[in-house]
Order: C-alpha cells, then sequence, then structure tokens
C-alpha cells in the first residue's frame, strides 16, 4: 500500500490563520494609501468645480457690454467658493484697454486654493 493515500489532504486551523494574517497586513499596509487617493479626488473635483465657474463667469464677462464692466467688479460667496472680479480700466501699459480678472478661491482642510483666470477686452 501506498503511504501517501492516507495523508491528510488540505489546510490546517493554523496554516489558515497564518496565511489569513499575512493577508491582513497587506492590506493594512495599502490603507493610507486609499485614504490619500481620497483626498486627492476630492481635491481635483473641487478645483474642476472651480474651473467651470471661472470659466462660466468670465464667459458672461465677454458677452456683456463694455460699458457695463466697470460694475461688475467685487466679491460674491457661493459656498466652498469664493468668486472675486477685478476689472481694471486701461491698466498700466495696455491704454484703451480693460484687464478683467476671476478668481475663484476655497478651502480644503484648512489649505487655501484658487484658480484664477484672466484676458483683456477693447472697446
Amino acid at each position: 500500500m501506498n503511504k501517501r493515500m492516507f495523508l491528510p489532504k488540505g489546510f490546517t486551523l493554523v496554516e489558515l490563520m497564518v496565511a489569513l494574517l499575512v493577508f491582513m497586513v497587506a492590506v493594512l499596509g495599502l490603507a493610507p494609501l486609499l485614504v490619500t487617493n481620497m483626498h486627492t479626488g476630492a481635491k481635483t473635483d473641487l478645483r474642476n468645480q472651480a474651473r467651470v465657474r471661472a470659466a462660466e463667469w468670465m464667459d458672461q464677462l465677454q458677452a456683456m457690454s463694455y460699458a457695463a464692466l466697470p460694475g461688475q467688479a467685487g466679491t460674491d460667496n457661493d459656498p466652498p467658493f469664493a468668486l472675486t472680479t477685478v476689472v481694471e480700466v486701461d491698466p498700466v501699459g495696455f491704454a484703451d484697454q480693460t484687464r478683467l480678472t476671476v478668481t475663484v478661491g476655497w478651502n480644503y482642510r484648512g489649505e487655501p486654493y484658487s484658480y484664477q483666470l484672466q484676458t483683456f477686452r477693447t472697446e
């Protein structure tokens, strides 16, 4: 008779527990990467939202009559964003032009961030 026929087949409970422990250590080692990835994704999402808001407002400024532009300067709060518009008529070195600057600012985890668009218009 062959001795191999009577040997137990499969894994023992100790082997399964050791394998589970190794797997758990590997998974816990990857957990910080997951958290970092989630924060990066949230930060990127806020930046994309800010970019879209700045572009939409700049499009509206471009469509306005030239005479109405100076009245558009100021700040508008739309949490979590603060939109600031600066209208500079005849900036130094650019006679007969108006510089339009749109800045969208926000805070994420206590850090300030901003996105800015700038263009020139002539009458």
